[in-house]
């Protein structure tokens, strides 16, 4: 299953396309991700990545 960039997925999509055994660790990453700027959440309980990375997300992601 693949998922083009800027399509809303839900958490159970989002569970599947990870193949998490849980619903509840997939909404937390989703979570996750809203805070750290990578993704949004819509009206309708769907969660769409942002095309644009926050500038700090760098730092997140680096080893020092």
């Amino acid at each position: 299953m693949r998922r083009r960039h800027g399509k809303p997925i839900t958490i159970r999509g989002f569970q599947r396309l990870m193949y998490y055994s849980s619903l509840g660790q997939a909404e937390r990453v989703l979570k996750r991700l809203e805070r750290l700027g990578l993704d949004e959440k819509n009206p309708f309980s769907k969660y769409i990545a942002k095309n644009v990375f926050p500038p700090d997300i760098y730092k997140t992601f680096t080893l020092v």
